[in-house]
């Protein structure tokens, strides 16, 4: 929970700090870009790569055979990433010329710390010692079938009348 909570404090500053960003002063950055090889030794220390890496590895990559299951998985996670980054690039161009007026580039920082926020909701739901409705759902394998069947029963009936001819 400590973790959890560490988190959760941090994606709240974040969440600030991009409400509150200015955006780059006369859309001109004060720094260089990384070169290939600077961007490539970052991923040594990026944590978000880590935490991707070895949570693909401990899910994707059983123990038999497990270096081939690990080359599997790298030649996998290159094959997205190359139009993964292609689409995220260009969406970024797009967006830069859409976001050249300070008022839009405003609203939609202030709109994006806003959903940062609202992605915290579960987390705060559990640290609080509420439901996290979706949580026993999520993993149903360590339950028996007569188990699953009288949660989702329960979860119909709890449900407004509306929604019900849905489930």
């Amino acid at each position: 929970d400590v973790l959890a909570v560490a988190g959760g404090l941090y994606m709240i500053w974040l969440a600030w700090k991009i409400a509150t960003s200015k955006g780059m002063a006369g859309g001109q950055a004060s720094g260089r870009p990384q070169t290939f090889w600077q961007a490539a030794a970052f991923q040594w220390v990026n944590p978000k790569a880590w935490a991707m890496a070895i949570g693909a590895i401990t899910a994707y990559a059983p123990a038999e055979n497990y270096n081939l299951n690990v080359l599997l998985v790298a030649l996998v996670f290159m094959a997205v990433n190359g139009p993964c980054v292609t689409i995220w690039t260009s969406f970024g161009v797009g967006l830069r010329r859409f976001l050249d007026r300070p008022a839009v580039l405003k609203a939609f920082n202030v709109t994006m710390a806003l959903l940062l926020l609202a992605s915290l909701i579960p987390l705060a739901m559990q640290v609080a010692g509420g439901i996290v409705p979706w949580r026993d759902l999520a993993e149903p394998r360590n339950l028996a079938p007569a188990d699953v069947h009288r949660m989702l029963a329960a979860r119909v009936e709890l449900a407004p009348r509306r929604w019900r001819h849905h489930v």
